[in-house]
């Protein structure tokens, strides 16, 4: 009798052996799969956010350079082809630009809109003071419109570009922090 009660431990020892392992095999499973999950997650999300970082600025360059381009050397047939034939270029910017908000803060929107309207920026001739709390503009008929102050307004529509784009840009910094300390 002692020899059966013996067998029924080991078979009952047996199979707790093999109950404990499993248990523990899927705890250890199921810990390693959620870790690897938001590891996956935030990979993910930083990929994104980095796809959205560099067409948002690509296209940003891309609208600076031919700007920029257009009017230091005269060539505004050439920035009327680019308006009319790489309409792609903005839509994308469009796109973009809720995606990039949505990532990097609503402080952001102006600078892109910026880019998006900067045709009208360029053909709406003004000039804006800040005096004390308020801002002044100053909005110039055809009429008044000079040489001098169309250079000038088209320097200001330069600088502000290169402005803006440094700003967006200085969002890299955030996205490498979040690389590292997330």
């Amino acid at each position: 009798m002692t020899e059966t009660i013996k067998n029924e431990l080991q078979k009952v020892d047996f199979w707790l052996t093999i109950i404990q392992d499993s248990i523990s095999g899927l705890t250890i499973g199921s810990t390693i799969a959620l870790i690897g999950y938001f590891i996956w997650k935030k990979q993910n999300l930083y990929s994104k956010k980095f796809d959205v970082y560099i067409n948002v600025i690509s296209s940003i360059e891309e609208i600076q350079r031919v700007i920029t381009h257009s009017i230091i050397l005269k060539k505004i047939p050439h920035f009327n082809k680019f308006f009319e034939l790489d309409a792609n270029i903005f839509l994308d910017l469009k796109k973009n630009k809720i995606l990039f908000i949505s990532f990097f803060g609503e402080k952001h929107n102006d600078k892109i809109e910026y880019f998006i309207n900067i045709n009208e920026h360029i053909k709406r001739v003004q000039f804006s003071y800040e005096e004390e709390d308020s801002t002044i503009t100053h909005f110039f008929t055809e009429e008044e419109i000079t040489p001098q102050i169309l250079r000038d307004h088209k320097q200001d529509v330069i600088y502000k570009m290169h402005e803006y784009s440094k700003e967006l840009k200085l969002v890299s910094k955030g996205l490498k922090r979040y690389a590292l300390l997330k």
